[in-house]
């Protein structure tokens, strides 16, 4: 599972969503609107590896709702 988030656009709720690139291949933002995480075995890894980034981070409520904090998650 290779994780990744938007680099300097959070959503409306100030949340920076984590997103599984494996199961998300059609509704994914380029790759220069966005940071790649590396490979992780499950999103709470993923999550730990954006909180060296910002201070608010969420897996997407659809592609990575294992790590899902945020219920106003804009993805």
């Amino acid at each position: 599972m290779t994780q990744t988030s938007p680099p300097d656009r959070p959503g409306l709720n100030g949340y920076h969503d984590i997103h599984d690139v494996t199961a998300n291949k059609l509704r994914l933002l380029t790759t220069r609107n966005r940071r790649d995480l590396g490979h992780h075995a499950s999103c709470f890894p993923a999550v730990q590896a954006a909180k060296a980034y910002y201070s608010l981070v969420s897996g997407c409520r659809w592609c990575a709702s294992a790590g899902h904090t945020s219920w106003q998650s804009s993805c």
